[in-house]
């Protein structure tokens, strides 16, 4: 393991879709002043660069097929490389992206998965995100799920089970920050 001689943080957050990655992101970003990290937007960026449209199966596809190009840790090499203060990263969606972040910032990592009820995060998503390829059926909206659990280079379980803490987001978003706000504290996180 490298040693981190740095004095900032790197928190991770893993979750499925709509379990609340980014309301956690954008709260530690605007309240608690960490720069944000989406391994999902590098995604998005390199496929927008070759315009291939950013719909969840795309972007599944495209992962898939740059990660056995530039190996499992792919799109976490291209974020750990621009880290360089207090930073939440938001999407990681398999061990060895979690593994970059662990082993480059060590004791000052702090993996953190969120979820809530699968008919929570529909309806979330649903009704707010916007993002292409929102509009979907429940089911078509569980079969996408069920496919990006633990599927060769998408280890979702994996990932929620090994976390530091798990934040059960069913409920709103004071209980969700509030959460968050233990987690800093128990780390003795300067925020």
């Amino acid at each position: 393991m490298e040693n981190n001689i740095n004095n900032f943080f790197v928190i991770c957050v893993v979750g499925q879709p709509g379990s609340g990655k980014d309301e956690i992101a954008n709260y530690l970003m605007e309240k608690k002043h960490f720069w944000h990290i989406s391994t999902g937007n590098i995604i998005r960026e390199e496929m927008r660069a070759r315009n291939i449209p950013t719909d969840r199966g795309n972007m599944r596809m495209f992962s898939q097929k740059m990660r056995k190009v530039n190996g499992n840790s792919y799109p976490a090499n291209i974020a750990a490389s621009k880290i360089a203060c207090d930073t939440v990263i938001s999407g990681p969606r398999n061990v060895a992206e979690v593994d970059v972040f662990k082993n480059k910032f060590g004791k000052n990592f702090i993996l953190v998965a969120v979820d809530a009820p699968i008919e929570v995060r529909y309806n979330r998503i649903k009704n707010g995100r916007g993002r292409t390829g929102d509009s979907i059926s429940f089911d078509e909206f569980k079969a996408q799920e069920e496919a990006e659990c633990d599927s060769g280079t998408h280890e979702l379980k994996k990932l929620l089970s090994m976390a530091n803490y798990t934040i059960d987001n069913s409920q709103n978003e004071q209980k969700l920050f509030y959460e968050m706000d233990c987690i800093l504290k128990n780390n003795n996180i300067r925020c």
